[in-house]
């Protein structure tokens, strides 16, 4: 069978993106950034690649071989995603201090 994309019976993780085209098929649909176990209060938007906030963190930590250098690419991602209009700077500063906590 032909599993099409956006078909929703391809959606193990419901976030509305078929698997097949999900960049993330078991997304971290929480309602909130959390960032080394601090809630940092912010939505964690969830953008049309089927990717959240919080999944793009974590691919972040996987990557990263410091604390330093995660809180580098966080601070990175923030800035992006204050450019893009998705965080406010207050949200922006709560999940880089998050970031930055050990």
């Amino acid at each position: 069978m032909r599993i099409w994309p956006n078909d929703p019976d391809n959606d193990a993780d419901n976030d509305g993106v078929s698997g097949d085209v999900d960049c993330e098929p078991h997304s971290d649909l929480s309602p909130t950034v959390v960032v080394n176990g601090t809630d940092t209060g912010v939505t964690n938007h969830l953008f049309d690649d089927g990717c959240t906030i919080n999944d793009l963190i974590a691919q972040i930590a996987a990557s990263s071989s410091s604390p330093k250098k995660f809180h580098t690419k966080v601070k990175a991602l923030t800035r992006s995603l204050k450019k893009d209009g998705i965080l406010s700077r207050a949200e922006q500063g709560a999940i880089d201090a998050a970031a930055k906590a050990p």
